[in-house]
């Protein structure tokens, strides 16, 4: 078994019967501690490696928590760009990369997920008339994750009212806010 006992076939095979009733995943791909991808659901993840100092929270080695990087260009690792080396106003909506440990085996391992905010953006697109209002995704940073609204910028910070402080008070919530452009808002967060 190459790569420190990983059997990187096996683990293909399994990411992608994990990855089959998802539809809004792109790819699923296991992280070794150094960042690189040593199986993937897309063979061509193979190898890549992934900075996860963006995603946040920012934690320790040993933390098990659901971590969230900032949308990358591109469609899957093998071939996107983080987000500081993408192109500005680049149309491609990329994907949303996901990090979570692993816990048991020798070896520390990550699963990384690429979500596909395509999928989310035509669910919420049918539910809800563009005339009537958007949906905006956001991690607890008020980092914009995806938006319906055609002229919103995915990695850019959110006007939404949520603060830091707020959010250290109670864990999930709703609140209402008037943005800067005098549009209403109603904010749910958890």
């Amino acid at each position: 078994k190459p790569q420190g006992g990983i059997d990187p076939l096996a683990l293909e095979r399994a990411l992608n019967a994990a990855l089959r009733p998802t539809p809004y995943l792109r790819s699923l791909s296991l992280l070794d501690a150094n960042g690189r991808i040593v199986a993937s659901s897309n063979p061509r993840n193979l190898g890549a490696h992934v900075d996860t100092r963006g995603f946040f929270p920012a934690t320790g080695p040993e933390s098990n928590v659901l971590r969230i990087d900032v949308p990358w260009r591109g469609r899957d690792f093998d071939t996107a760009k983080p987000p500081a080396a993408a192109p500005p106003n680049s149309p491609d909506p990329g994907f949303i990369p996901v990090l979570h440990k692993l816990s048991g085996g020798r070896q520390a391992l990550w699963l990384l997920a690429a979500l596909n905010p395509d999928y989310f953006a035509n669910h919420f697109s049918q539910l809800l008339d563009p005339a009537e209002g958007h949906v905006q995704w956001l991690r607890y940073d008020t980092r914009l994750l995806l938006s319906t609204h055609p002229n919103d910028v995915p990695g850019t910070m959110a006007d939404n009212g949520i603060t830091p402080e707020g959010l250290a008070q109670r864990e999930s919530g709703r609140l209402t806010h008037r943005l800067s452009d005098g549009r209403h808002t109603l904010t749910a967060y958890r």
